[in-house]
């Protein structure tokens, strides 16, 4: 990822309406052997026809033990502390090893190995102190999860994992949770309910699942008609603002492509929706919807992704509280910026950030 001056072919009107600035993480290869990360910052004057300009912050070659050579599909889990600018790629592909970045300066912190050999990595996560709390992929001997099922745990700063539960469903959602601080409880949703008499009326659709971060017991799962792709973890847990989709006759997208909307969940109550807005009608989001963000006053929602195989990518601004799109870009001036082998990156994670 990188910062450059960049004019964008469809802009529906910016307005300068929040203090963060938006920062993308993009994974991509210099050379046929070498992995790089680079973060860039994109910013918008505002006012109709405005352009955008991107900024390279920094682009790092890839510490060994986390990248084979080239290894552009890796599709890190993304761990953010609020209200920081720090940010930890988690990738399973290497181990669950992790990588931290300070988006601000761009450039790498640490690398946090994973020393527990059976840990395969988070599937969502959150950072608590100097540790994480999150949800992982596990299997026992016998009983429900002997076909496999979802674990939560701690990762301590020292590299070891250890688990609290197991949860009786097989999926969980990637990169979506919200954990709220006073009350210790963490929030998701899973499908695949293992139990006799299961939240959802079919194995695919999504409940959403109260946990005690304490002692990893799940305390309540309540069935919601929607799939959550952003919760922000600056909301009160009242209402959680959120990126959603599942309302296809109220929020139907033209193109006929996923309909989405922005909405206030309450997840002390399931997950219950009390507002929601549809997210602009015209707009196909590519891929990737759960790589995304507020802003700090949550006036603003972006989201984007990278296509790896045909090099091409996507960012898409909001404005939340009509739904429309404000900016749409197709990312192209990043391989002027990045040179990327080939001409393929990923993006990797989009952060506002004060």
């Amino acid at each position: 990822m990188k910062y450059l001056l960049v004019v964008l072919p469809f802009v529906l009107g910016l307005a300068c309406a929040s203090a963060s600035e938006l920062y993308i993480t993009i994974g991509y290869c210099s050379s046929s052997s070498q992995g790089n990360v680079a973060v860039v910052r994109a910013a918008a004057p505002g006012g109709a026809n405005s352009s955008v300009s991107y900024n390279v912050v920094s682009s790092s070659v890839m510490p060994e033990e986390l990248s084979f050579g080239c290894d552009i599909l890796q599709d890190p889990v993304v761990l953010r502390k609020k209200d920081a600018s720090s940010l930890y790629l988690m990738f399973g592909s290497t181990g669950a090893n992790m990588l931290e970045l300070d988006l601000k300066s761009g450039k790498p912190t640490k690398t946090l190995p994973n020393k527990s050999a059976f840990f395969a990595g988070f599937v969502n996560a959150e950072p608590v102190g100097s540790g994480f709390i999150g949800v992982t992929p596990t299997v026992e001997e016998s009983g429900f999860c002997n076909d496999g099922c979802m674990g939560f745990g701690t990762l301590g700063s020292s590299g070891v994992f250890g688990k609290l539960s197991d949860l009786p469903f097989k999926a969980a959602t990637d990169d979506v949770q919200y954990y709220d601080e006073a009350t210790g409880m963490y929030y998701f949703q899973a499908s695949h309910d293992l139990r006799a008499s299961p939240c959802a009326p079919a194995p695919y659709l999504n409940c959403m699942l109260a946990i005690n971060a304490k002692t990893g017991a799940m305390q309540a799962s309540t069935y919601t008609n929607y799939t959550a792709y952003h919760m922000d973890p600056r909301s009160e847990p009242s209402s959680v603002r959120a990126f959603v989709s599942g309302f296809e006759n109220e929020c139907e997208n033209q193109g006929g492509d996923e309909s989405f909307a922005f909405a206030s969940i309450d997840v002390t109550k399931g997950g219950a929706i009390s507002s929601r807005v549809c997210a602009d009608k015209r707009i196909t989001i590519h891929e990737a919807s759960w790589i995304s963000s507020f802003s700090q006053d949550g006036k603003r929602f972006a989201t984007a992704s990278g296509n790896a195989e045909a090099g091409s990518g996507q960012v898409v601004v909001f404005d939340t509280s009509s739904g429309a799109a404000i900016l749409q870009d197709d990312l192209a001036q990043l391989k002027d910026l990045l040179s990327p082998y080939m001409g393929v990156f990923n993006v990797w994670s989009v952060d506002y950030i004060e």
